[in-house]
């Protein structure tokens, strides 16, 4: 649920006023979003609220059938955030040691 706030409001100029689509992998989750907002989860509720101005429609689908989703979690990145992490420590080591000292 968390995920598809983050969304609404990351994109929320390009869909304010459309109709939108949810295709989901949890069907649990499909259920609570059908039911009355105070027949929800307090957590949840809070959510559900933040998605009110949007016209939206949460469909279940087996996580099978929904492939770009299916592919964004086998996707496996290089940790190449790791290795410029380490990089810059190691040029701030080296520059702070090699340094010039101030007297005052």
């Amino acid at each position: 649920m968390y995920a598809i706030v983050y969304r609404l409001k990351h994109f929320h100029h390009y869909i304010h006023g459309w109709k939108l689509t949810v295709t989901i992998d949890h069907r649990p989750l499909e259920t609570i979003l059908s039911k009355p907002l105070h027949q929800a989860p307090t957590r949840l509720q809070r959510m559900m609220i933040q998605t009110q101005p949007y016209d939206l429609e949460v469909i279940y689908s087996p996580g099978s059938n929904i492939p770009v989703a299916d592919a964004l979690l086998r996707l496996h990145l290089p940790d190449t955030d790791f290795q410029m992490q380490r990089d810059i420590k190691a040029y701030v080591e080296f520059a702070t040691a090699n340094s010039r000292k101030s007297i005052n």
